[in-house]
């Protein structure tokens, strides 16, 4: 009984220290024994992000696009948390061709230091540019060289978000998806659910 004691008493402790029974999450990936604990947020980890466009990132022709996410849910409050993103691989180049002068576009996930989550869970900005402008205007000079570059041809570049913790990382976004679309007289940038178009309607 003595020992049966003390068992229930560590027990309890520990479940007090590490309560991970308790998370709550949708397909996050805790690296490590014990949960995220980190900012104000307790044990508890984003379950994913939305994705909004702020502006292009500075004028001229096809200049990048700036997107910002949001962290979800909104009940928790990872406002000074930290963000980065991370290069999954198997990216995707659908312009390139056989004998192209652009290699096949295979870059892009920096790996950057990361961003700080600010007011209304909002992190930003992501400045996503596929090509530049002597990439995209090569690929419409020479449609016949690559028949899917005159319909519109696209690179996909995956993306990963992971939220810092202090000794290890969550991955709460597996399968984000940075993507641009070249087509003859316009060019798509996208950033998961949310796709502009320059030159935008209000240029």
């Amino acid at each position: 009984m003595k020992y049966a004691r003390f068992y229930i008493l560590v027990f309890g402790i520990s479940a007090l220290l590490y309560p991970g029974t308790s998370i709550s999450q949708t397909g996050a990936d805790p690296v490590g024994d014990h949960p995220c604990i980190t900012c104000s947020t307790g044990n508890i980890i984003p379950i994913g992000e939305t994705t909004f466009f702020m502006q292009w990132a500075h004028p001229g022709d096809y200049p990048p696009a700036a997107f910002g996410g949001r962290l979800q849910p909104d009940s928790v409050n990872f406002k000074g948390c930290i963000v980065k993103e991370r290069d999954p691989g198997e990216k995707y180049d659908n312009c390139h061709y056989y004998g192209s002068e652009i290699p096949p576009n295979t870059g892009g996930i920096t790996g950057s230091m990361g961003w700080t989550v600010g007011d209304e869970n909002k992190w930003w900005p992501d400045i996503v540019r596929i090509w530049t402008k002597p990439q995209i205007e090569w690929y419409r000079n020479y449609p016949l060289d690559n028949p899917s570059a005159a319909q519109g041809c696209n690179a996909i570049w995956p993306q990963q978000m992971f939220i810092q913790c202090p000794d290890y990382d969550y991955t709460y976004v597996y399968h984000g998806r940075l993507e641009s679309v070249i087509r003859m007289s316009e060019v798509d940038i996208t950033r998961n659910e949310v796709t502009v178009t320059w030159p935008s309607s209000e240029e």
